[in-house]
């Protein structure tokens, strides 16, 4: 998929932002999120913290997250949160979710879809 015209990109095309309303954004993310990435995705992740009142944090086509690029994520999704926005972080799967519970960080993650039978997964509470 092409960028928006609208949307800020890295170098890379590792990640964008693309505009959804005037105050939403998302931040798109791809491949691999390592730790010779991460001053571009902060960078970005810098900008974006000071403007919208609510962001999405896309990670559906995310291969691996290190601990660098997740404290610049996590860090995003603080600064949006304290300047009484919403943060939403979307299509966090496989090894990107495993570091999410390896870190006991899925609290900050919408519950995962129901298996074909059960109940949906209750919603924490903070």
């Amino acid at each position: 998929m092409a960028p928006s015209p609208n949307a800020e990109t890295d170098t890379n095309n590792s990640f964008r932002i693309l505009p959804v309303s005037p105050d939403r954004q998302r931040l798109i993310l791809t491949g691999k999120l390592t730790a010779h990435r991460a001053a571009a995705l902060h960078q970005l992740a810098t900008g974006l913290a000071t403007r919208p009142s609510s962001v999405e944090i896309d990670c559906s086509d995310v291969q691996s997250l290190d601990t660098a690029s997740l404290q610049i994520l996590l860090s995003l999704y603080r600064d949006v949160v304290e300047q009484g926005g919403a943060c939403v972080w979307c299509g966090v799967h496989g090894p990107t979710r495993d570091v999410f519970r390896q870190t006991g960080l899925t609290k900050l993650l919408p519950p995962e879809p129901a298996a074909e039978g059960n109940e949906a997964a209750p919603v924490q509470s903070r």
